[in-house]
């Protein structure tokens, strides 16, 4: 196993980590302070009471527009962890280990990504693929993920109309396989952030874009939003 990879561009080192720690809820044995991450489903929030992981796939991120100042707005608020994809593994050897250590920190797991053919950028259906192992994300004591929230934050090219086409012209169509994803594993699937247009998109719909996104992502911290994740995790045995 290759050591956990390092981002290479300063857009996200500057807060890709930036969490507040806090002592473990559900400390094994009872005592208190920090644990291990050999958790038990009650033990799976352990470090960071709430915290933010966006999952960020841009396979061209230094030449971003529209995702580039979201995950600027993203990055001003605390305890937000960005894990840039195309920057961590330009080889597409994905660290699993890392990932999921990362997923184990989160009380809300972000997927954000632009809208590639009607779909997800190859390197993120990858990870779906390799991190979200049996046993550990679903299947006999697979419970990691069970009880945190997902939200899909996806930006598309085109407007509406592109996505009026077959016999499914509904957008909602297209998050039908994350949200599956979300629910077979056991998590609180959450309204998507969805921008459209982002090829014409002016400065003043961007900023008011990124505005409603660091709205809807700080929303996850507020102290209410954070004991509900906290007795999701602790209680949440039945998915």
């Amino acid at each position: 196993m290759h050591p956990p990879p390092v981002a290479r561009v300063s857009l996200f080192s500057h807060f890709s980590h930036r969490v507040n720690p806090v002592e473990c809820l559900f400390p094994k044995g009872g005592g208190n302070g920090a644990c291990s991450r050999d958790h038990d489903l009650k033990h799976t929030l352990c470090s960071e009471i709430p915290m933010i992981l966006i999952i960020y796939a841009h396979p061209y991120p230094q030449h971003s527009h529209a995702n580039k100042r979201l995950i600027q707005a993203a990055g001003e608020l605390d305890q937000v962890e960005v894990r840039s994809l195309y920057d961590l593994y330009p080889d597409f050897a994905l660290n699993v280990e890392a990932e999921q250590q990362a997923l184990s920190r989160a009380s809300l797991v972000v997927w954000q990504h632009p809208m590639q053919w009607y779909s997800m950028p190859p390197l993120l259906k990858l990870w779906f693929d390799k991190v979200l192992t049996h046993g550990w994300a679903y299947g006999q004591g697979g419970h990691a993920l069970r009880g945190k929230k997902a939200l899909w934050a996806v930006t598309t090219g085109g407007d509406h109309h592109h996505f009026e086409l077959g016999n499914f012209p509904d957008f909602a169509a297209l998050a039908q396989p994350l949200e599956a994803t979300a629910l077979y594993c056991g998590m609180q699937w959450q309204p998507p952030f969805v921008l459209h247009g982002t090829f014409n998109c002016d400065p003043v719909t961007l900023e008011a874009a990124a505005a409603r996104y660091h709205s809807q992502l700080s929303a996850y911290l507020l102290p209410q939003a954070a004991n509900e994740s906290t007795a999701a995790l602790a209680g949440g045995t039945h998915g």
